[in-house]
């Protein structure tokens, strides 16, 4: 492992789930990072945590002089919720950027594009004409997401409710639900895993991901200063191929 990877590695304290006072990361050097593990972006591997944000938040907190403790939540709404009590200091959980949460929280600059998508046996094509061919179809969906908020807009929807990315996918694949909803480089990951699962059609335009911050949090700024350095100088396309292969990282680099 490279010194600057070594270096990065140990900055990260993984912490348990109970509650601390939390004070100024830019005056205690110490980052609070409310997370879920995702594969891809924060992992939680017994190597330590591995990911596209982790490397992003390691990059920040190498340049800025500080540590970054790590608070692991059971659910993407607990995430939400302890960003929006201050209970951390950011919030990193593939979070899509939307109006209704900045009413409640900050975001940093998008990091990665998405695209919400219908899952669903290769034999079937529900959604090929959008959301309306989802009436009467039982759709698993994780708590919390947009993807939830899609599938309020149409009557008739049957959710099934799972706890993470992993019983979304088992779920159709079981039979307990016959479509996901899900971001669109989610798809990437599983279809290996899933071979009878096709995209079947898209529900919404491109999104966004990017960190929560408290709101009026000054570690907002400050990060979004160090990701256009890292832009500028070719860091983060390295990241993205890191993490998701090249041609992945090109095509989300020329995504408009």
């Amino acid at each position: 492992m490279a010194k600057v990877e070594r270096s990065r590695a140990v900055r990260w304290i993984v912490a348990t789930l109970a509650a601390a006072t939390v004070g100024s990361a830019l005056q205690a050097k110490s980052i609070s990072v409310c997370a879920r593990p995702l594969n891809g972006f924060l992992a939680n591997t017994a190597e330590g945590p591995v990911g596209l944000e982790t490397d992003l938040l390691g990059h920040f907190a190498d340049a800025e002089d500080h540590t970054i403790e790590i608070r692991w939540k059971q659910s993407f709404p607990d995430v939400l919720a302890a960003v929006e009590k201050g209970e951390c200091d950011v919030g990193a959980a593939a979070i899509t950027i939307t109006e209704k949460r900045r009413e409640v929280m900050d975001f940093s600059l998008p990091y990665f594009p998405g695209r919400s998508v219908v899952v669903e046996a290769t034999s079937t094509n529900r959604a090929a004409n959008g959301i309306a061919g989802l009436a009467g179809v039982r759709v698993a969906v994780i708590r919390g997401t947009i993807h939830e908020d899609l599938l309020s807009q149409q009557e008739g929807v049957e959710k099934v409710y799972v706890k993470d990315d992993d019983a979304l996918w088992q779920s159709v694949a079981t039979g307990k639900a016959q479509a996901l909803i899900c971001d669109g480089w989610q798809t990437l990951q599983y279809f290996e895993r899933f071979p009878g699962l096709h995209i079947s059609g898209a529900l919404s335009g491109r999104t966004n991901l990017g960190f929560a911050f408290p709101k009026g949090s000054e570690l907002g700024p400050a990060y979004d200063r160090h990701f256009e350095k890292l832009r500028a100088n070719g860091t983060y396309e390295k990241l993205l191929v890191r993490h998701f292969g090249e041609d992945l990282a090109e095509s989300l680099l020329e995504e408009p």
